[in-house]
């Protein structure tokens, strides 16, 4: 194995570790965000949007290291680095790549269920909001009168 490639790997592992802690923490609070809205529990819910959001806006560093990483493996074997994923990486390296496909398993997980519970936290609120949707289009309905006098105050809370 070559000089750059042996600098490489652990590297290229020390990301995918950074990686999954962050998508660990994402899959965190999407769990609490999912728990918020099945309890109806708004407040709770906005501060694990705004903590969400804060998690998603850290991807910007690494995702550069990442590509900066993959155009290295360029250089390296000759091969694109848009062509290159972490498991064709780790087939590549052979033994050596033991721990970085172990990661890369780990991350994929993380991710799957990271879709998941996405997937269903998106679904409640849609619900939420065609609920929501439908109780202000019948208050109105019942409250014609208001309607025609300029607006009508709805009480959410009730």
């Amino acid at each position: 194995m070559n000089l750059m490639l042996d600098g490489l790997i652990p590297r290229l592992e020390a990301w995918v570790q950074e990686e999954l802690g962050a998508q660990r923490k994402l899959l965190s609070n999407l769990k609490l965000q999912e728990q918020a809205i099945q309890l109806t529990d708004l407040d709770s819910l906005d501060r694990y949007i705004q903590e969400g959001r804060k998690l998603r806006a850290t991807s910007g560093p690494r995702d550069r290291r990442r590509h900066m990483l993959l155009k290295d493996f360029e250089r390296v074997w000759s091969v694109s680095a848009k062509a290159l994923t972490l498991g064709s990486i780790a087939a590549r390296l052979g033994s050596n790549g033991r721990r970085l496909d172990t990661l890369r398993r780990e991350l994929k997980t993380t991710l799957k269920e990271i879709g998941g519970i996405a997937r269903r936290v998106r679904t409640f609120a849609r619900y939420h909001q065609s609920v929501i949707h439908e109780v202000v289009e019948n208050v109105l309905e019942t409250n014609t009168d208001a309607i025609e006098q300029g607006g009508a105050l709805v009480n959410t809370e009730a």
